[in-house]
C-alpha cells in the first residue's frame, strides 16, 4: 500500500478504515493475478487434505480481502482491547490461585489482537515471541505497547529457563502454538512437525496449558478462553502437542481466511508433491 493511503487509512476511525481496506482487498483480487494466484496457492497448500479443500478459491479471495485490516489491527491496539474475552474466570481463577499457566496461541488474526485484548485486560504476565535482529518498526510497536501494560517480552530462542522460572512464580506466560519443531503430529490434517515447547514447559513446571481462539477481529473481537488442559492428564509432552494440535487445528478450519500466512507455515508440512 502507497505511503499516502497508508497514512490516510491510520487517521481515520477503524470502522472506516477496515471497511476501506477491504474495499481495497476485493479490488486487489480482481485486478491483480499476481496476488490472487499466491493466495490460491497458499490456501490451496494449507487446506490440502481437509474438508475444507473445495473451498481454496473462495477462502483466498476472503483471505484477500481481510488480509490488509488484519494488517492494519496490528497497529491499532486500541480497537482490540476492548475485545470480549469469553472464559476470563479460568484466566482470573489461575491468577487468583497464584497459579502459573501456559497461555498456547495460534496464528489465527495474526495473534497480536488476541494478546492486545488479554494483555490490556490483566491477563498476559508474560509473552515468548521471536524477533528480527534489528526488530522490525511492527515489532517495536508491539514492544512498546506491551511493556507499557506491563507485559515482560521473552525471545523464543534460549529462554526455556526463564519462561519456567515465570511460571513457576504464578505467571500467566503466553505462547504461540504453531510454529515448526521436532515433535510429530497432525496439523490440519497432514503430518507435520510442531515446536515441543509449550508442552514441556507445562510438564517442567506442572502449570496446566490454556488454549486461547479469536473470532471476529475488529471492534467486535471475541476472545475464547478453553478449560485448562493439567499435563498429568497426558502421557507426555508428545501426546500434550497432538491434543493441542487437534484443538488448533479445528478452530483453523472454521475460519481459515483469518489464519495469517506466516514465513514457518510452508515449513510445518513438507512441500505439496
Amino acid at each position: 500500500m502507497k505511503p499516502k493511503v497508508r497514512a490516510l487509512v491510520r487517521a481515520v476511525p477503524a470502522w472506516i478504515a477496515l471497511p476501506m481496506l477491504a474495499a481495497i482487498g476485493r479490488l486487489e483480487w480482481r485486478l491483480r493475478p499476481g496476488r490472487r494466484g499466491e493466495a490460491t496457492e497458499r490456501m490451496t497448500h494449507m487446506l490440502r487434505g481437509t474438508s475444507r479443500e473445495p473451498e481454496v478459491a473462495r477462502l483466498a479471495r476472503r483471505s484477500v480481502i481481510r488480509s490488509r485490516g488484519l494488517l492494519e489491527l496490528l497497529w491499532r491496539q486500541d480497537v482490540s482491547a476492548r475485545g470480549r474475552i469469553e472464559g476470563e474466570p479460568t484466566l482470573a481463577g489461575l491468577r487468583a490461585a497464584g497459579a502459573g499457566a501456559v497461555v498456547v496461541h495460534t496464528h489465527l488474526c495474526w495473534i497480536a489482537p488476541q494478546v492486545y485484548a488479554l494483555a490490556a485486560q490483566g491477563h498476559v504476565d508474560t509473552l515468548v515471541l521471536v524477533l528480527d535482529d534489528p526488530p522490525t518498526e511492527l515489532q517495536l510497536h508491539w514492544h512498546r505497547v506491551l511493556t507499557a501494560w506491563g507485559v515482560t517480552l521473552l525471545p523464543a530462542n534460549g529462554s526455556f529457563d526463564r519462561i519456567l522460572a515465570h511460571l513457576r512464580e504464578g505467571h500467566l506466560c503466553h505462547i504461540a502454538l504453531d510454529v515448526p519443531g521436532s515433535t510429530p503430529t497432525t496439523f490440519l490434517d497432514k503430518p507435520a512437525r510442531l515446536a515441543s515447547g509449550p508442552a514441556a514447559l507445562a510438564f517442567a513446571s506442572g502449570a496446566p496449558v490454556v488454549p486461547v481462539v479469536p473470532r471476529c477481529p475488529g471492534p467486535g473481537l471475541r476472545v475464547r478462553v478453553r478449560e485448562p488442559l493439567p499435563p498429568g492428564d497426558f502421557a507426555d509432552a508428545a501426546a500434550l502437542t497432538r491434543h493441542l494440535a487437534d484443538l488448533a487445528s479445528a478452530d483453523i478450519l472454521a475460519a481459515p481466511e483469518l489464519y495469517h500466512d506466516h514465513e514457518w507455515l510452508q515449513r510445518l508440512w513438507s512441500p505439496p508433491s
